[in-house]
């Protein structure tokens, strides 16, 4: 695989401080053949995975490995499409894999993905790895975290500076694999020549801030991989809690396209799917006349105002109270070549006139008016390209209170099944407590917070619970063992008898080290090995 001077690109990974395997994952393709670049351009892809010790290994593996396989097969021409549908199959990969086995069960993982094909740059999200911009000396974050403390800074009730220290800071309300299906947030902005894109998990973004991230890249002087070896090295300086993943892109040029030659001129302008049908009727009754000997209409002149794109002023100022205009479709643009989804003006077409700051409207951006709430237009300084917003933000709160409910119940669950309520009824009365607390509470954040308070302690009953029905089993096990070494009484010298001796000893020892599970295992083997020497 080849990869083109139009970007520089840096990666490192680092298995951490503390953890034992390295459950982060990343991948990176470009086509070889140069018009299938110009059509699909490149992918950039950061997972961390979750689920024990070997399934978040893998989830993170199969994530990576099906988005970049399912990308490059695609045939459709809509990227945004193209770029959820991977990530949808990805999804659908790791919940079949996981179903097979029983170890697996649960195994999931976030996935970031960026897209740079010509002066556009794409972004997928699920989880809560991150993907920032760095763009004349600032840096912004460009995806966002399916998270709970997220959400929490959304509805108000923390602030930013807050996150990484709140204790369900590691609450994903999104990730790839744990549901059949999963909702991917996609959204895109116009590059520009100099943008540097970090891409990374949060075992960089969690402890390095975002200054220090900038300070580092710049300070690298476009070495990007000296650059995520520096950041790694400083997150494991700040404890390396976490596998830590860093893949850098560097915009070098946006003129791309190396195959495609059509004229700019003999390009269409855009139809909408109505105007698309008045135009495929039109032709097949000039067929239908002309079969028939009919002189066929004389077709109309061009309506300037109907037929043609929307101008830059006409988009940058809507009609009062109408919408933001919508991209024009795949199917609806008549164009030869796959082209961005609004084509973003050159610097001579919004070039402003002498004197008057406030005509200074970079009307590039307002590729963030074309959908969904948020947008991207702003007053500028005549040079510079502004840290854009993505489009298609939304809130998790229905998420967040599915998932919360969800844990609750399973937690609620598992503590019958161990026998909570008479195994550990001090436990259990205060979990009941807590849940009767969390169900009353009005505000939904507020809510789901307190339900996962009351699924934590409705575990804690149960693992009480277990606990106790474990010691037990254990005083069961070790009287039956007792009772049938009196029963191989005279027989100590058989091999059964000295093999049930080492059984109890060893029995002895997980008992001491609270291994209950293990010293009941080795309570029957010793019963049995005395049963057998005793006859």
């Amino acid at each position: 695989m080849k990869i083109r001077d139009d970007i520089t690109l840096g990666q490192h990974s680092h298995v951490g401080m503390v953890r034992t395997e390295n459950q982060d994952f990343f991948g990176f393709w470009e086509p070889d053949d140069d018009r299938e670049f110009d059509l699909k351009g490149r992918i950039v892809v950061v997972c961390d995975g979750m689920g024990g010790h070997a399934g978040g290994e893998i989830a993170s593996r199969l994530a990576v490995q099906t988005v970049l396989s399912e990308y490059q097969k695609d045939d459709c021409a809509n990227i945004q499409e193209t770029l959820r549908k991977a990530i949808e199959r990805a999804n659908a990969a790791i919940y079949k894999e996981a179903q097979r086995e029983a170890k697996l069960m649960g195994m999931g993982s976030t996935c970031t993905t960026l897209v740079h094909r010509r002066d556009m740059v794409y972004f997928g999200q699920v989880g809560d790895s991150r993907c920032y911009l760095i763009r004349n000396g600032k840096i912004k974050q460009m995806t966002k975290d399916h998270s709970l403390v997220q959400e929490l800074v959304d509805q108000g009730l923390l602030d930013k500076s807050e996150m990484e220290s709140h204790p369900d800071k590691n609450v994903i309300l999104r990730s790839m694999g744990v549901k059949p299906t999963v909702e991917a947030d996609v959204s895109y902005i116009p590059a520009a020549v100099g943008d540097i894109y970090l891409l990374c998990s949060d075992g960089l973004s969690g402890p390095v801030s975002e200054q220090e991230m900038l300070g580092i890249v710049q300070a690298s002087d476009g070495d990007l991989r000296a650059a995520s070896e520096r950041l790694i090295e400083l997150a494991n300086r700040y404890g390396g809690f976490d596998n830590i993943t860093v893949q850098l892109v560097k915009v070098n040029r946006t003129d791309t396209a190396t195959t495609d030659k059509t004229d700019k001129a003999t390009l269409t302008g855009s139809f909408d799917e109505k105007q698309v049908a008045e135009s495929i009727a039109k032709a097949r009754a000039a067929q239908a006349a002309a079969k028939k000997g009919e002189k066929p209409e004389k077709p109309e002149k061009p309506d300037k105002k109907r037929d043609s794109p929307p101008d830059a002023q006409a988009v940058a100022n809507p009609a009062k109270g109408s919408p933001p205009p919508m991209p024009p479709t795949a199917a609806a643009v008549a164009i030869p070549r796959t082209e961005v989804a609004m084509p973003v003006p050159s610097g001579a077409e919004i070039a402003p006139p002498s004197g008057g700051g406030g005509w200074k409207l970079f009307l590039g951006l307002i590729l963030g008016l074309v959908i969904g709430a948020g947008g991207m237009a702003g007053l500028v300084v005549t040079g510079t390209v502004p840290l854009p917003t993505t489009v298609g933000a939304r809130g998790d709160t229905a998420n967040l209170e599915s998932s919360a409910a969800a844990a609750l119940s399973q937690a609620k669950a598992e503590a019958e099944r161990s026998q909570a309520e008479r195994l550990a009824p001090a436990p259990w009365s205060s979990a009941s407590k807590a849940e009767k607390e969390a169900n009353s509470e009005r505000n939904s954040v507020l809510r789901a917070l307190a339900q996962h308070e009351a699924a934590a302690s409705y575990r804690k009953a149960a693992t009480e619970a277990r606990e106790v029905r474990r010691s037990k089993e254990v005083e069961e096990a070790r009287g039956a063992a007792e009772e049938s070494q009196k029963g191989a009484a005279g027989r100590e010298s058989s091999p059964a008898y000295k093999k049930a001796q080492e059984e109890l000893s060893q029995a002895e020892q997980a008992r001491g080290a609270k291994d209950l599970a293990k010293a009941s295992a080795h309570y029957r083997v010793a019963q049995a090995l005395f049963e057998v020497a005793g006859k």
